[in-house]
């Protein structure tokens, strides 16, 4: 696959990922053991199609877990002052919500389980939902980080894919940092609960922001080819 053909999956992947935040903002975190379960069963048939749906059933499950138990630490942060003090800092700048969604999605690796922690947090009121929509676009920067590592000691073009993620991410957060009071308003007309607020608020990102670049990808994959040129003779 040539780099500028590349730019559409990650695209598509950049919307891909919305779909795992809406579940868990419907909190189904009770259909855990189920799928675990399942997708076991499934795995240990020898059927190709049967163990692709059995790790797709345990992956769900095994992310299901895994927010059950980022939820239930909530509470028990909140009841440190310096926690208190830090989300009051984060309240009070979205640069610094942005700052803390790169930061922390750059440690755990997971962009999901970031904006899965600011659900919780604005559940229980630590949180603005315009803080939560900030540390969401920092979240899709931070996600950034997992690809570039991927591509150290990879070819070039694998250098060129992971560039090209950064870039999108990160001209995309731009373009929404004047925008984040209107997103987090508009994604409260969308739902009752918080969590799928915030989960709506990503989609939307995600979705206007692919669009507004597929028109421009090859035009895109040239700009990154570029700097990686101008770059290399440096």
């Amino acid at each position: 696959m040539q780099f500028k053909h590349t730019i559409g999956v990650i695209l598509g992947a950049n919307i891909g990922s919305c779909f795992t935040l809406e579940l868990i903002a419907f909190e189904m975190t009770s259909l855990a053991i189920p799928l675990l379960v399942i997708g076991l069963l499934f795995l240990l048939i020898p059927k190709q199609l049967w163990y692709a749906l059995g790790c797709v059933s345990f992956g769900i499950g095994c992310i299901f877990l895994a927010m059950d138990g980022l939820a239930s630490l909530t509470g028990p942060l909140s009841s440190f002052s310096i926690t208190h003090d830090f989300f009051q800092w984060t309240n009070s700048s979205h640069f610094a919500g942005i700052t803390v969604g790169a930061l922390v999605t750059t440690i755990v690796q997971s962009s999901t389980a970031t904006i899965g922690m600011a659900m919780s947090f604005i559940k229980s009121q630590g949180l603005t939902m315009e803080s939560g929509v900030a540390i969401m676009l920092g979240a899709n920067i931070g996600t950034c980080l997992t690809a570039y590592i991927a591509s150290i000691g990879a070819g070039a073009s694998a250098r060129l894919v992971a560039h090209a993620h950064i870039w999108l991410n990160l001209l995309g957060a731009l373009l929404f940092y004047p925008l984040i009071a209107f997103l987090a308003h508009f994604s409260s007309l969308l739902a009752d609960t918080t969590s799928l607020q915030l989960a709506h608020a990503s989609t939307i990102y995600n979705i206007v922001c692919s669009l507004l670049v597929l028109p421009f990808a090859y035009a895109f994959a040239r700009f990154v080819e570029r700097i990686a040129f101008f770059r290399s003779l440096n």
